[in-house]
Order: C-alpha cells, then structure tokens, then sequence
C-alpha cells in the first residue's frame, strides 16, 4: 500500500492545469537600433554646410565656423590642405581619395 506520499492531495484532481506562460509583449518603449549611416553622403553634407561661398572649397575661416575652434581649424587645413593653397576641396582633403 505505500506512505501516500505519491497520492494527490484532496480536490487537486480537479484543479484547473496552469497555463503555459504567453511570450513577452513588446516593450513600447524600446527604440530600434539606428540605421547605418552613409559616412560619404554624410561628410558631403556636412561640406556643403560649411561652404558658405559655395565655391566647392573649404578656407580656413569656413572651417572654422564650422568647428567653433580656430585651432582645430588651423590643424585640419594643416593635414588636408594638401596642396597648400589654403582651400581644401571635398575630393582632395580629410581622407578622401580622388
């Protein structure tokens, strides 16, 4: 006969079987992760920006309105001024290749 250990408990067989948990609601709240960004488009952008002579070049005072700094204006002409007329064109500085 056994302990009655393995014997359900009074009214237990006629208790409802638990659902299986539903999956996670969304979350409202949660953002998607943001889209890749076109860097060329980008930085193309951001030239046009700061050409306000639309001349298609970059002189040390647009660089420097864009920046906000006179310094770091004076060392990105440094570097991408690459023929040193004092003007960076968008195909010949900051990295680019013609």
């Amino acid at each position: 006969m056994g302990c009655g250990a393995s014997t359900p408990a009074a009214g237990a067989e006629d208790a409802p079987a638990k659902a299986a948990p539903s999956a996670p609601k969304p979350n409202p709240n949660f953002e998607e992760p943001p889209k890749p960004i076109d860097l060329k488009a980008e930085a193309e952008r951001v030239f046009k920006l700061a050409d306000v002579t639309a001349d298609g070049l970059l002189d040390i005072d647009e660089l420097q309105n864009i920046t906000g700094f006179a310094k770091m204006a004076r060392n990105l002409m440094v570097k991408a001024d690459l023929d040193t007329n004092g003007k960076v064109a968008l195909r010949s500085g900051f990295g680019a290749k013609a």
